[in-house]
């Protein structure tokens, strides 16, 4: 089986200042459902989603932002997540 890596970034991209005076890392992952998709694009806009047939991966800077990645046709599409 193959693996793909998915938008490869240094820890320190994603630590901020959390509880007080602490640094914590701060990048989460979840599954973006098609209507989270749909949703996000109606009220921020941004590439238009291709037809929806599975879910995609919400890749998020916790509290900062996110981008929804969407497998379609052997490559990865970046699409709109949550500001």
């Amino acid at each position: 089986m193959a693996t793909d890596e998915l938008a490869q970034r240094p820890d320190a991209d994603f630590l901020q200042t959390i509880g007080g005076n602490r640094i914590g890392f701060s990048r989460a992952i979840n599954v973006a459902s098609a209507a989270y998709i749909r949703q996000h694009h109606q009220r921020y806009g941004g590439t238009e989603p291709p037809s929806l047939t599975h879910g995609g991966i919400d890749d998020a800077f916790i509290e900062k932002g996110s981008v929804v990645w969407y497998w379609h046709r052997g490559k990865w599409l970046q699409l709109t997540g949550a500001d």
